[in-house]
């Protein structure tokens, strides 16, 4: 898996505690720009908000961009194998999805990797992966 520039973008409405503990959890070799958009200056709906990161990161020159809610926490292994499914090339968004409760610990830290996780057809929007192609093709 190639090393990428990585943008990450996260809409934040009042949950800075949250957001605190999601970036945090952040664990990956890829390099990172961070775009934090406050909606409780912006008021923006939701979309919106997810836009106005995305359309910045990819100005930052990033090959992909991950965005995510305010109130996630990352596996150590969630945006390496991410980053890792969409360069594949046969997609253009891959999603991360809720296991709490669903593996055990000493998955998480590595004995399962990314080939073993099942791909599901609905995403989750709490936690997505977009290259510019889908940026451009969908907005």
């Amino acid at each position: 898996m190639d090393r990428v520039r990585l943008g990450i973008s996260v809409p934040v409405l009042n949950n800075w505690s949250g957001l605190t503990l999601a970036l945090n959890s952040i664990r990956t070799k890829h390099e990172l720009v961070h775009c934090i958009v406050n909606n409780g200056v912006h008021n923006l709906p939701v979309a919106a908000a997810w836009n106005l990161g995305i359309s910045y990161l990819f100005k930052q020159d990033c090959q992909y961009v991950l965005v995510i809610n305010d109130d996630i926490i990352f596996s150590p292994i969630t945006i390496d194998a991410l980053v890792e499914r969409a360069q594949v090339g046969d997609i253009e968004m891959v999603t991360g999805c809720n296991i709490k409760g669903q593996i055990e610990p000493e998955e998480i830290y590595g004995i399962r990797g990314a080939q073993n996780i099942d791909e599901h057809e609905n995403p989750d929007f709490s936690c997505f992966l977009i290259t510019p192609k889908c940026w451009e093709e969908v907005g």
